[in-house]
């Protein structure tokens, strides 16, 4: 289900596999590449690197076919995944986890914290 002018599905997986595996650090490229990419946007909008305040939001999203675990969110009444996001004051991303739609926004959010780029506390 990649756009036509995407390599095959293979080889993104591979990629997206060696970019996703945790380092000796235990924190994936991927990770490191969201962190520098927003300190980097941070410091160019004269802010620290690192954020002095964060929010938690989530959205539940309906079921797709390529949706892997998906489940209910009786509140929103829809079956699907849900995706929780940390965001800075400017907007910017600094965790996204996403889970099936029945985990509560508590839990997302607690584990959300825990995958942060950052030393969200």
């Amino acid at each position: 289900m990649l756009p036509g002018d995407f390599p095959k599905w293979r080889t993104v997986h591979e990629y997206f596999r060696f970019w996703s595996q945790p380092g000796d650090d235990g924190i994936s490229l991927l990770a490191h590449l969201l962190k520098e990419l927003v300190a980097a946007e941070r410091v160019l909008k004269e802010r620290d690197e690192e954020p002095s305040c964060v929010r938690v939001d989530s959205q539940s999203v309906k079921n797709t076919d390529t949706a892997f675990d998906t489940g209910y969110d009786a509140g929103q009444k829809i079956s699907g995944i849900k995706r929780h996001l940390v965001v800075d004051t400017l907007g910017l991303p600094h965790a996204i986890y996403v889970s099936s739609a029945n985990v509560t926004d508590r839990q997302g959010a607690i584990e959300a914290f825990y995958s942060c780029v950052f030393d969200c506390r």
